[in-house]
């Protein structure tokens, strides 16, 4: 059987009174994470829609791969959404993981040592 894929969707800010998509530098952020229009002081309308360059909040997954690596951004994929759902895109999942996995990377390093150790003591 076939699984279709969920879309990716980002944040997307609009302005409440013209419903304008507003580019990330004409929004500002308050302390509880709503976005603010720059320009106004106005809260802006948040939702999260279908990535698309029109209603900037696409990424570049270039940049995304090579700011946190493959393995962080496929993994923080699919812990974020089961593959039919939707993935509503979101950077500080992807910095979760990449801590994650640093921790096994180091777990790993460190039982590799340590049984590179023990073949030391063994053979002499």
């Amino acid at each position: 059987e076939l699984l279709a894929q969920g879309m990716a969707r980002g944040r997307t800010h609009k302005d409440p009174t013209t419903g304008r998509y507003l580019k990330p530098e004409e929004v500002s952020f308050d302390d509880k994470g709503k976005g603010i229009i720059t320009a106004s002081g106005v809260e802006t309308m948040e939702v999260w829609e279908k990535m698309s360059k029109s209603k900037y909040n696409g990424i570049d997954p270039a940049a995304v791969v090579s700011e946190f690596g493959a393995d962080a951004t496929r993994l923080a994929m699919l812990f974020k959404a089961p593959v039919p759902k939707d993935l509503e895109w979101d950077a500080a999942a992807l910095k979760s993981q990449q801590r994650f996995l640093n921790r096994i990377w180091r777990v790993k390093d460190a039982v590799l040592d340590n049984l590179a150790g023990d073949k030391d003591r063994v053979t002499s």
